[in-house]
């Protein structure tokens, strides 16, 4: 009995495993490959269906097309050079990274917030202000 028992508690944690969502970062090293290339279309894969944009001062929801064109319009004015994360944190489903992306002579910080959905993690939110 004990070890039918035993067996049932190690399915059930198997099972509760099997379900939690992978480590994220690997979506933020290959995000941060795709915002050192400067190639909006490789980084647009990863938007969520609709996410929020901020680039310089401008602001909006935007379908994954709409923001792969607002990423593309920063990428071609500002030539990107490298980018490098300084941070991530957050929890199981939901998590933010902060990072530098030197372009076009200048440095911009780049905040992005991933969230855990269908079975990945998709970038919900993707910021880029001057310093």
């Amino acid at each position: 009995m004990r070890k039918i028992i035993l067996l049932a508690v190690c399915a059930l944690l198997c099972a509760c495993a099997w379900g939690q969502p992978k480590s994220s970062t690997g979506i933020f090293d290959t995000v941060g490959k795709y915002m050192a290339a400067g190639d909006a279309e490789s980084l647009s894969a990863w938007f969520d269906d609709n996410l929020e944009v901020s680039v310089l001062s401008e602001s909006c929801i935007a379908s994954k097309g709409q923001a792969r064109q607002i990423v593309s319009a920063f990428f071609e004015t500002w030539n990107p050079r490298s980018f490098k994360i300084s941070h991530t944190s957050g929890t199981a489903t939901m998590k933010y990274a902060l990072g530098e992306l030197s372009a076009g002579g200048r440095q911009f910080l780049v905040v992005l917030f991933v969230c855990f959905k269908q079975n990945s993690f998709v970038i919900q939110q993707i910021k880029i202000t001057g310093r």
